[in-house]
């Protein structure tokens, strides 16, 4: 082999490899890119059925005095301090300080989740932390309460990793979505 064709071979050698690595760092940041929101929405669900078990752990007949229908059927109220309790038990879990229950979130997440909708199916009240929403009734002088938790990350507002646009195509394409964790429960 003569010198020139050493060099000519370097030089093809060296523009594989750019396309190669280019290839191979797009493969690899596509997984992490999209395996990432996928870990939020796992771990957003997670929260959420944490948050419901904690809950459980509470005595909605010891919080609150079924004496006076009407303050049974008020949580917020001096006597009834149920959906207060709830909210307090939802930012525990949120900010890993329940005992109990622990959960992988930053604590910079907790100031970008946002409370979802209430469901339609009932007269739902809001709690005090906009972490969810409850029902509390007197049904046959028993006390019944359904809570829904529900978390929404807004992905377009607080991106996870950079978009890379190669070729056209956004990596990833989820500038439009918002991820979800929810739990409903009945409390009898």
């Amino acid at each position: 082999m003569t010198h020139s064709s050493k060099q000519n071979q370097q030089g093809a050698l060296t523009i594989e490899f750019a396309l190669l690595f280019s290839l191979f760092f797009i493969v690899v940041y596509a997984i992490i890119a999209y395996s990432l929101p996928l870990l939020l929405r796992a771990t957003l669900n997670h929260a959420a059925a944490e948050a419901h078990r904690a809950i459980y752990e509470l005595e909605p007949y010891i919080l609150c005095t079924h004496n006076n229908a009407n303050t049974a059927s008020n949580p917020t109220t001096s006597s009834c301090l149920y959906a207060n309790k709830v909210s307090e038990q939802i930012d525990k879990v949120l900010k890993g300080k329940h005992p109990n229950h622990r959960i992988w979130l930053p604590s910079a997440w907790n100031n970008v989740l946002k409370s979802c909708p209430a469901p339609n199916s009932l007269d739902w009240s809001e709690l005090p932390n906009k972490r969810g929403w409850y029902q509390y009734t007197l049904s046959n002088g028993q006390l019944r309460s359904q809570v829904y938790v529900c978390f929404e990350y807004p992905y377009k507002e607080h991106p996870l990793l950079p978009s890379l646009k190669l070729l056209g195509i956004n990596i990833p394409n989820l500038k439009d979505t918002t991820f979800k964790g929810s739990a409903s429960a009945r409390h009898y």
